[in-house]
């Protein structure tokens, strides 16, 4: 349950960064929309790494509590 809360929360930030982004876009603040664009690239790339080391360290225990 909390995962599906987590990937709610996750998923709206980067819709909400995009949108602004876009806006940011359309009134011409070109240096502000590419620090919003530099913060949803963060944030993914963070979300990205955090999940990969997450089943990676799952894989580990499962082999390890595998041979005892």
């Amino acid at each position: 349950m909390s995962g599906l809360i987590i990937v709610g929360v996750v998923g709206s930030t980067i819709i909400a960064a995009s949108a602004t982004e876009s806006k940011l876009l359309k009134v011409g603040k070109y240096v502000e929309s590419e620090m919003v664009h530099n913060l949803t690239c963060f944030i993914l790339g963070v979300i990205t790494a955090g999940s990969f080391f997450w089943l990676m360290w799952d894989l580990v225990q499962k082999f390890i509590w595998g041979f005892m």
